[in-house]
């Protein structure tokens, strides 16, 4: 039942309101509102008479404020700085529709204790819903002057109205994007399958080995493994293969497994892919091989069921005990919401199934703390009026599942193997704690109607990585297949490789984020997104990269570009990785030092020389290096999977560089300032002038000096005398300071490196330009190289350790020339003929 205070309260009512109300006239800034109870008391007496409505708004300033005692002293504190009775006011937010601009969208309803209007120093009471309409109401035309914002979703995932909405939106895809999906049609099925029987359940699932080219439908299910801590792993192996082949009983399957096959069944499928039940998890030849397809698995899949609310194989995913007013009254204090470490990626937890507390019907504090229940209001007046519901809504929640929390920063969104089984799959059905949601190349939806935003919404020929979003490889595939490429001009193949080569970097710079159980599944865990660009480029892959644009793809670094050399070792290091893996007693990560996959780090990666040919160009590339050669010794038969080492053979210009950087902690900080205010080759003693500056080094390790810093501070001390006094040894005692000046000594007290320069970038902005007091105007281009450590004992054998980017000025007259396509001589900076051309080999 509901009051008659709240009978009253109705959508229409509050809309009218809100159009009456001017804000202009009136320090009340918000839409027009309507008292719905003349005092607090008065909204405790309905909720205690059995108004579910008024039972939900107490239960709501309640979790507010955080507990009972905490809202009486609340109102108190109210009563004593307003002079009015408090009266429970009521309005509802809107905004203009964008699909129709005769019409406005209805998104919340506010309540507030007292009338006293927003503005800053005042304190408010408030709490806000969710206006959510039946979704049959939303399907249809109704002649109001506004629309619902929110759609009403039934909390049991396993409801017959949620798998409705999923066969709607798969008969949605089918009908109106058979432009940008392909059509549900039978694809060659999988070496296994699991046989989920009968839609009425009378036989129990089994695993299934259909014939080699055999055609079918079938659904695929993304999901994280993790620790099962309610019974044992249920896997597929050498012992377990023929007793699957009879029986998987449903008893025996964890959360996830049981909730997939009733999935399966109910949108009428009968065949099901598990990676850990369709591949034998102890043989190595069987799992190496059903590792080359999974991308074919996924793609051929008619549609993928993703278990984004789950943390392992218990979670499950047709849950039915979702309650966002269950997730705590710290939601309502903000400084709880951010006080989290952002520097540590994918903290993101869901609301607790269960509450933290329970709400009573006890008497307490001489008043009620009743049970909070949905509420709801009535469109217009009338007993037939349809019935809106009303959801708890929490501004700036950080608890709240939505489609971002969900899809990307969810379990899912942090697993390593789960990012091709998204890119690759056609069709995904996600299954969150509060909702569903879909994903298709041409549209993202939510069961609640929520607005995602125009990346998620559609992906259709996207090809970037944004915040919600991953690289769109299918489309890639779809719009420039082989055919279309081998059909285009010089020029525009050109333009297409360029774009997935620059595809790819977005796929690694998206899976760095990702976390792996097993660090040797690095590589392979790409492998079928590396397979599509192979197909689209006809490229060899080598360790990560592509052998085209390995000069580009060379220039990668997990060091932020705001970490300079003269940081603080304590501020400095928690970027650096601490030790290479070929120092490492018992490496875990294979390959090359040249390669990502090699370096033992997460959360970013950083191409800088893969710039938007719109913003940057590459210019001298006749001075660019050349390779040679490239080998990879992969584990297995297949290229894509993991490599246990390379050799690069390349020939460049080389140039030598000192790391200046202290070792370690020093709880005397001023030895670090010493070091680099003596040291010859330190980013502040380097020689610059008009047409160089400082460079820009970003190194992959902590520095590798042999010497203590108090040792160094000595030597430096040293070095800078003699740097002091050489002028006037060679020019006698009247030097006046004019004349060529000597070089920068080397630094015996710092490590000593070799660069090897690899390209160079100009941006193409004329407002980069940099203008000297003087008034003379150049233009920056960035000399990148790679940083090399000599392997002992081997001649002209070096590892990567780093890059540096040395920045030159060229004049306006050359910018000009360097931008156009004139074939006509181009300046060459005088520091290539200074650097030594050199053949080496880094492993």
């Amino acid at each position: 039942m509901i009051c008659q205070a709240c009978e009253n309260l109705t959508v229409d009512r509050l809309y009218s309101r809100g159009c009456e109300h001017d804000p202009k006239t009136s320090e009340w800034k918000q839409a027009g509102y309507l008292i719905l109870h003349h005092s607090y008391e008065a909204l405790e007496a309905a909720a205690a008479d059995g108004c579910e409505n008024c039972q939900t708004f107490h239960s709501r300033f309640i979790d507010a404020c955080g507990d009972l005692q905490a809202l009486r002293r609340r109102m108190k504190l109210l009563s004593e700085s307003q002079d009015d009775s408090r009266p429970i006011i009521a309005w509802m937010h809107t905004e203009p529709d964008g699909g129709d601009k005769h019409k406005r969208m209805v998104h919340h309803l506010y309540l507030q204790v007292g009338s006293e209007p927003w503005k800053p120093g005042v304190d408010h009471l408030n709490i806000a819903f969710r206006i959510c309409a039946p979704r049959a109401y939303s399907k249809d035309n109704h002649p109001h002057e506004f629309r619902f914002r929110f759609i009403y979703v039934d909390k049991d995932l396993g409801s017959d109205e949620n798998f409705q909405v999923v066969r709607d939106w798969i008969h949605d895809c089918c009908i109106n994007h058979k432009e940008t999906c392909p059509l549900i049609t039978d694809n060659e099925l999988p070496t296994r399958l699991i046989d989920v029987g009968p839609a009425d359940g009378s036989e129990e699932p089994r695993l299934m080995q259909p014939s080699k080219g055999e055609k079918g439908r079938y659904l695929s299910l993304s999901h994280c493994w993790g620790i099962s801590t309610i019974k044992e792993r249920l896997t597929t192996t050498l012992a377990t293969l023929g007793l699957r082949l009879k029986s998987i009983p449903m008893s025996l399957m964890p959360a996830t497994f049981y909730d997939a096959t009733v999935i399966t069944r109910k949108l009428g499928y009968r065949y099901l892919w598990i990676d850990s039940l369709c591949i034998i998890q102890n043989s190595a030849e069987d799992w190496e091989a059903e590792s080359q397809n999974m991308g074919n698995i996924y793609m051929n899949a008619s549609l993928t069921i993703a278990a984004a609310g789950a943390k392992d194989s218990d979670g499950g995913m047709l849950r039915d005990d979702y309650r966002v007013e269950d997730m705590g009254a710290q939601l309502g204090q903000p400084a709880q919401w951010f006080l989290q470490d952002r520097r540590v990626l994918n903290l993101y937890q869901f609301a607790e199934a269960k509450p933290k507390h329970t709400p009573v019907s006890e008497a307490e504090d001489n008043n009620t703390r009743v049970k909070s229940t949905s509420g709801h209001l009535k469109i217009h007046e009338g007993e037939r009026s349809e019935i809106v519901s009303l959801e708890p809504w929490f501004s700036f929640s950080d608890k709240e599942e939505n489609w971002y929390r969900c899809t990307v920063v969810g379990p899912l969104g942090y697993r390593g193997w789960c990012l091709q089984e998204r890119l690759l799959s056609h069709r995904i059905l996600y299954y969150g704690v509060r909702q569903i949601y879909w994903q298709c190349a041409s549209s993202r939806q939510a069961a609640d109607g929520e607005i995602l935003p125009m990346s998620a919404r559609t992906s259709f020929r996207s090809v970037g990585s944004e915040a919600t979003e991953s690289p769109d490889l299918l489309g890639l595939k779809r719009l420039h297949g082989p055919y279309n490429l081998d059909s285009s001009s010089i020029e525009t193949r050109k333009k297409i490789r360029t774009k997935i080569y620059r595809t790819w970097h977005s796929i690694i710079f998206a899976y760095v984020n990702r976390r792996l159980t097993k660090q040797t599944d690095k590589l392979p865990a790409l492998m079928g997104m590396a397979r599509i660009i192979h197909e689209l480029t006809g490229d060899t892959y080598v360790a990560g990269f592509w052998r085209r644009n390995l000069l580009v793809s060379l220039i990668w670094t997990h060091t932020a570009s705001s970490i300079r050399e003269y940081d603080l070792p304590r501020i400095s290091e928690s970027y650096y990785i601490q030790r290479p893996q070929w120092e490492q007693e018992k490496a875990w990560l294979e390959g090359p030092s040249w390669s990502w996959a090699s370096a033992d780090f997460v959360d970013r990666i950083d191409f800088w020389a893969d710039r938007d040919e719109e913003y940057a160009m590459r210019v001298w590339t006749e001075q660019d290096a050349e390779i040679l050669e490239v080998e990879t010794d992969c584990v297995g038969l297949s290229d894509f999977g993991s490599v246990r080492s390379g050799r690069l053979t390349i020939r460049g210009f080389t140039y030598p560089r000192w790391d200046v950087r202290t070792s370690g902690w020093d709880p005397m900080d001023f030895l670090s300032s010493w070091n680099f205010g003596f040291c010859p080759q330190s980013p502040w003693n380097r020689v610059k002038d008009d047409m160089s500056r400082a460079d820009l080094v970003l190194w992959d390790y902590w520095p590798r000096q042999k010497l203590s810093s108090t040792t160094r501070m000595l030597l430096h001390t040293c070095l800078w005398l003699i740097c002091l006094f050489k002028p006037v040894f060679w020019h006698g005692l009247y030097y006046s300071g004019s004349g060529p000046k000597p070089e920068k000594p080397s630094c015996h007290a710092c490590m000593k490196y070799l660069c090897v320069h690899v390209l160079s970038l100009m941006d193409r902005n004329p407002s980069d330009a940099v203008r000297f007091k003087s008034g003379k105007t150049v233009y920056e281009v960035t000399l990148w190289s790679l940083i090399l450590e000599p392997v002992a004992g081997k001649e002209e054998t070096y590892r990567r350790i780093g890059i540096a980017g040395k920045i030159v000025y060229v004049s306006e007259e050359e910018y000009r020339r360097l931008s156009s396509f004139d074939v006509g001589e181009k300046e060459v900076p005088k520091l290539f003929p200074t650097w030594k051309l050199k053949t080496m080999t880094i492993i």
